[in-house]
């Protein structure tokens, strides 16, 4: 699902949902991603590191794909 094509052992598995302000999430599997490390760095340039969430992704993907 990264929006950068790399080799699979460049990537990250982040957390869609704070990992700081939801505990209950952050085992849940459903509440990760796979991003590459460039597409990783480059969405926490664009939204910081603090309460993060899917909403911030969802804006993240659908601008990446449509610079593509």
């Amino acid at each position: 699902e990264s929006v950068i094509a790399v080799r699979p052992e460049e990537t990250l598995q982040p957390h869609l949902e704070s990992y700081q302000t939801n505990r209950e999430l952050r085992f849940d599997i459903n509440n990760g991603i796979t991003l590459c490390d460039t597409c990783h760095k480059l969405f926490h340039y664009l939204y910081g590191y603090i309460d993060n969430n899917t909403s911030q992704y969802q804006e993240f993907k659908r601008n990446a794909e449509a610079a593509q």
